[in-house]
């Protein structure tokens, strides 16, 4: 009997190598598939209109939906509604939230800046002579399933 040419044969110890190589890869990874985070925004005022949330990493930009590293939308029903991001990172977050009462997707302001749509903030920041700085809004995600509630204002 002799040995066929469709057998390969690897060095013994290879294949547990491999497997180290392969685990150690996956743990070197952020592990964000499951950080999740669902913003509920209350006292909402006109039900079927849009709810615009932006998520914030840093104070850069923050509250300008156009600085957030993203961006969900949920429907208002019953003065709620409700947006969800999915792959959140960790460390120190902030929320921005807004109603979208007339759909034109932006935040609509008065002549001098005040906001004539509800507003909300992480951490119920206050607007005060301006929006509120990214340090009074920011909270910590350690990562994994958190929800947030927030309560809008209107000025």
């Amino acid at each position: 009997m002799h040995k066929s040419d469709d057998v390969v044969t690897r060095p013994r110890g290879l294949d547990a190598l491999l497997v180290v190589a392969a685990m150690l890869a996956l743990l070197s990874q952020p592990a964000l598939a499951d950080a999740s985070l669902s913003v509920t925004v209350t006292g909402l005022k006109k039900d079927g209109a849009e709810l615009r949330c932006a998520l914030f990493g840093k104070p850069d930009g923050f509250p300008t939906e156009a600085a957030a590293i993203a961006t969900a939308a949920g429907v208002i029903a019953g003065g709620k509604g409700v947006c969800r991001f999915q792959s959140v990172p960790t460390g120190a977050l902030a929320i921005a939230a807004y109603e979208d009462a007339n759909g034109n997707s932006k935040l609509d302001t008065n002549a001098i800046g005040m906001p004539k749509e509800g507003i909300a903030f992480s951490r119920d920041a206050r607007i005060r002579f301006g929006p509120p700085k990214f340090s009074a809004a920011a909270f910590d995600h350690a990562g994994g399933t958190m929800e947030l509630t927030l309560k809008a204002e209107y000025y």
